[in-house]
């Protein structure tokens, strides 16, 4: 599923329309200027930051103690994926697929509001509550993805033709209720700071910094005091014309 998230949200993003005014400066044309590392790092950065808190959230849990995954065999990866630390980890990381893209929207001054790139808006809008929705509640709609699921409502898999069992010794991936609330509020504060961050850091405080910075003289161009050449008087000796002298 993060594949479809990526190729809708990657293939939405360029079609957001050009703002009817033209901006007073160009977009920076470097892939690594800084305008470009900042927003890309920063939104990095605060990704990172929201999935170690929600798996320190998930071991700060008393019910999850007895239920760590410890399992030494890695042989089979369809198997291996059934227990909560790799839960955690696809709802964090799988909505910041959809959140960084959501900041990446914002056009600044160069193209028209975010929210007039309608398609895109469409499939943030319609992944934003699947995920929400396989976060918050226990239903065969998360069994599709293997979450928050028990042996009962697990589906089969496009392969095989009985529904396939939870691979862990509680058969079961549910998490508690209040917890689940935890991980929706961890979603939202990160699609909210990433986009602040691209907003108003990145496309208005840095901008505005570089902006200011270019526009200072650098050394090499920095005026000097302007002293005079010295200009010595020129004296000027007087002839006498040929008209004016004595014809012998």
């Amino acid at each position: 599923m993060d594949g479809i998230w990526t190729i809708t949200m990657a293939f939405t993003l360029p079609l957001a329309r050009a703002a009817k005014k033209l901006s007073p400066k160009r977009p920076t044309a470097s892939i690594l200027g800084p305008h470009t590392l900042a927003s890309a790092c920063g939104v990095l950065g605060i990704n990172i930051l929201f999935l170690v808190f929600g798996l320190l959230a998930l071991h700060a849990q008393s019910w999850f103690q007895c239920r760590r995954w410890d399992s030494t065999d890695v042989s089979n990866v369809l198997t291996i994926g059934d227990n909560y630390e790799t839960s955690v980890i696809f709802i964090i990381s799988g909505y910041q697929y959809i959140s960084s893209a959501a900041a990446f929207n914002f056009g600044y001054t160069f193209r028209a509001n975010w929210f007039r790139n309608y398609v895109f808006v469409f499939f943030f809008a319609a992944w934003s509550a699947l995920l929400f929705g396989a976060t918050l509640s226990a239903s065969n709609l998360s069994c599709i993805w293997r979450l928050n699921c028990d042996n009962d409502h697990a589906v089969r898999w496009v392969t095989s033709t009985e529904p396939e069992p939870i691979y862990n010794n509680w058969n079961t991936t549910v998490m508690p209720i209040g917890f689940r609330w935890i991980l929706f509020a961890l979603m939202v504060v990160n699609l909210i700071l990433v986009c602040a961050w691209d907003y108003w850091v990145v496309n208005s405080f840095l901008s505005k910094l570089s902006s200011k910075i270019s526009c200072l003289p650098q050394d090499s161009q920095r005026a000097t005091a302007y002293t005079p050449p010295k200009v010595e008087p020129i004296t000027l000796e007087k002839k006498t014309s040929i008209a004016s002298q004595d014809v012998v």
